[in-house]
Parts: structure tokens; C-alpha cells; sequence
């Protein structure tokens, strides 16, 4: 099982399961990981998120479909009210915390920001 796996199951679980259990099984699951809350209990995968976020939300999105798998595997009223894995999935990134690496003082995102996540003040 990969970190993103692990940080989803431990701290997202009831979330994606909660997900799982409505009945609008054709749209699309969104769940919002909150980055101060990962930049205090996991701060190597916030790093990892601030290095390259467009990288990484893609493996974030992929880790959100394989841990689907193990939250209805684990879990009895999902399998019995006839729950399945939706195909459509998304992490949002949000509640970025003001730091040295992400924050801008002045002036709009540069060249080297592209693929980053920035917080400007303003």
C-alpha cells in the first residue's frame, strides 16, 4: 500500500465511505484533503504536493480509486446496499498554509511557479 493509500484510509476513510454510500453513483466523488492539516500530520507528503502538485494530485486521484476497493471490501453495509467504486474520482487540494516555500509577497506567479501550488497575499 502506497503513503497516499495509507493517509487516506487513516484520516479519510469515514469520507470516501460516506461517499460510496449515496445514492448518485454517476457523479463524480470529490473529497477535500485539507493541506494544514497534512502540512502538521504528514509533512513529507505535503512536501511532496508543494515540490510538484500536478504530479502529485494525480497520484493523490489515483490512490482515491484504489482505496475505494479497500473501503468496500472492509466494509458489510456498503457491499449489502449495493454500493460500487465510481469511476469518476478527484482530490481537492485546499487550506494551503501560508509558508516560505508556497507564499508570493508581491507580483503575480512566475514562470518558475507553473506547476505549483502558490499562495498569493493580497
Amino acid at each position: 500500500m502506497e503513503v497516499y493509500d495509507e493517509y487516506l484510509l487513516k484520516y479519510h476513510e469515514t469520507d470516501i465511505a460516506s461517499m460510496l454510500a449515496t445514492d448518485d453513483q454517476n457523479g463524480a466523488m470529490r473529497l477535500s484533503v485539507d493541506l494544514c492539516h497534512m502540512h502538521r500530520v504528514a509533512p513529507d507528503l505535503f512536501q511532496r504536493i508543494v515540490k510538484n502538485a500536478w504530479v502529485e494530485r494525480q497520484r493523490w486521484n489515483a490512490s482515491l480509486q484504489r482505496v475505494q476497493y479497500t473501503v468496500l471490501s472492509q466494509d458489510e453495509f456498503l457491499r449489502d446496499a449495493g454500493s460500487c467504486v465510481r469511476g469518476s474520482c478527484y482530490v481537492i487540494l485546499h487550506n494551503l498554509p501560508m509558508s516560505a516555500n508556497t507564499a508570493r509577497s508581491a507580483g503575480a506567479p512566475r514562470f518558475r511557479d507553473v506547476g505549483k501550488l502558490i499562495r498569493i497575499k493580497g
